[in-house]
């Protein structure tokens, strides 16, 4: 319901300058002694004290030497300058990436932090860079849940200079400051504006919402940075008209607690909102449990099995979705439209099942609302409401893109199921307090602990908030929540600066803290 309080940024001005001022960094500024070719690096790093390369050196030597060998194929010793260059293996406590994690290392310094409320840094041995993984096939076969297999992630490096046996070597480790903490600097900001830049923007959402046919195939789950096994998922989704980049503030914020960002992963969720709550919610369900069967098949994983997901404004309605036992009743609501189930093909039910049906995700085990419309808003059935579902294209063809999607062999749904169900309602319409589908959503039990935090516009009656301008009191109040907190915002309460304290606190709390 927001289209975000920073506008539109433009990305190409975001790319020029950073690419710039990469370009300046590891050419124009490098010291005297350590320009141009790794080699000519050496001298720099031999003056070092300690044996440890400074944080000036060692941005240098890694942005001349991935000129010379492409860091996708780092790994095996290379002989530099007399030195031998050798990269430390990761362990199974994750302090190391990979040698060949990462096919570009951008220097964080370089990275602008445009929209950013805080940028989170510590202070520390090494030089802090951003690791991109770039898309292609490969890439996309072992990361499926990044966007072609594109990924960032927040990389130390450290360089240290050995002597062993009369060989001298350049030890080069490649520190996942998310998880080592052995005073290291760290940059957790920039990554995190790097991996929000390629997500959707709030302009393609706008155009995903009026014609979300279009973006149907780019509905799913994003893993912004790479897989984590030992790290609780917190799956953030966002609502009407918005996209995954409202989140950059609540993740960028919670990684200053250390213990956020050593126990839990953030994850994306996107889809087009203009088409049906139902169907959204679908495609969240079936990507969550495609990336279970991925990561944890066997669903031993305790830390995936401990999900955790926020939802904001529509997306808290997708996040309830997770938690809820649908039984007949969906299915009902449906077939009370004048549905004859006898008139409908095998495959025009398996696809409704699939939307209408479905379980509380036994791996789900905690959900945070964000001014989220349980009981609908009276914006959705007014004549703003009605405008703005007038301009979004039926959703039929959505249902059509999302089955393709979603299965290979899913059929498309055939002339007679349209003629049945006729215009299937637009998100604007499924929030409105009068939609039957919003009457039963409400009445739908939820089996999870849940906590809610709503926006109030600094307004009150009666000691309680009316609205947050778009979602009124009554409508994300839950009796059922175990802790309900104001914030005096408009309907941008999750980007608050003061929901972030609350995230904090009721993330501990899912630790046992």
């Amino acid at each position: 319901m927001m289209m975000g309080n920073k506008g539109e940024r433009s990305v190409l001005t975001r790319l020029v300058v950073t690419c710039f001022a990469f370009a300046i960094l590891s050419i124009g500024s490098a010291p005297a002694g350590a320009q141009g070719s790794p080699a000519a690096c050496i001298a720099a790093i031999e003056s070092c004290p300690g044996g440890i390369a400074s944080a000036e050196v060692t941005t240098n030597f890694i942005a001349s030497l991935q000129q010379q060998v492409p860091p996708g194929t780092w790994g095996k010793p290379l002989s530099i300058g007399g030195y031998k260059v050798v990269f430390a293996k990761p362990g199974n406590n994750g302090d190391y990436w990979p040698p060949n994690a990462f096919d570009q290392f951008q220097p964080a310094c370089t990275v602008p932090h445009e929209g950013l409320r805080k940028i989170i840094t510590q202070s520390g041995t090494g030089a802090c860079f951003v690791g991109i993984r770039l898309p292609s096939d490969q890439a996309k076969k072992q990361h499926p849940f990044s966007t072609k297999g594109q990924y960032v992630a927040p990389v130390t490096v450290v360089l240290e200079v050995q002597s062993k046996g009369g060989a001298r070597e350049i030890l080069v480790k490649l520190y996942n400051p998310l998880t080592a903490n052995c005073g290291l600097a760290a940059d957790f900001s920039a990554p995190v504006d790097v991996a929000l830049t390629h997500a959707m923007t709030y302009r393609q959402a706008t155009k995903a919402y009026l014609n979300p046919s279009e973006f149907a195939g780019l509905s799913g789950l994003q893993m912004p940075m790479p897989y984590q096994a030992g790290k609780i998922p917190i799956v953030l989704v966002h609502g009407l008209n918005s996209a995954p980049r409202t989140w950059e503030n609540v993740i960028n914020e919670l990684q200053a607690d250390p213990v956020i960002r050593e126990r839990y992963q953030f994850w994306l969720f996107r889809y087009p909102t203009g088409q049906p709550v139902a169907l959204s919610a679908m495609q969240l369900r079936e990507s969550l449990n495609a990336a279970r069967k991925f990561y944890d098949p066997n669903g031993k994983n305790k830390a995936f099995e401990n999900m955790v997901i926020i939802g904001h404004s529509m997306g808290g309605m997708l996040t309830r979705l997770q938690v809820t036992e649908s039984g007949n009743a969906f299915w009902d609501l449906i077939m009370t439209r004048g549905v004859d189930p006898n008139s409908l093909s095998e495959a025009d039910r398996e696809v409704l099942h699939r939307v209408l049906n479905f379980h509380p995700q036994p791996f789900v085990k905690r959900v945070i609302f964000c001014a989220t419309p349980h009981r609908g808003s009276t914006l959705a059935s007014g004549g703003v409401g009605q405008l703005a579902a007038k301009l979004v294209k039926s959703p039929i063809a959505v249902l059509n893109a999302a089955s393709d999607m979603a299965s290979p062999i899913a059929p498309r749904i055939s002339v007679d199921l349209k003629n049945a169900l006729g215009e299937i309602p637009t998100g604007v319409d499924n929030l409105s307090p009068r939609n039957p589908f919003v009457l039963l959503y409400q009445t739908q039990p939820i089996q999870v602990p849940c906590h809610s935090i709503i926006g109030t516009e600094g307004v009150y009656k009666n000691g309680k908030p009316l609205s947050d301008g778009v979602v009124p009191y009554w409508s994300a109040h839950l009796d059922c929540a175990k802790s309900e907190f104001w914030v005096p915002s408009g309907h941008d309460a999750h980007d608050h600066p003061n929901a972030i304290p609350e995230f904090d606190r009721i993330l501990r709390l899912h630790l046992g803290m």
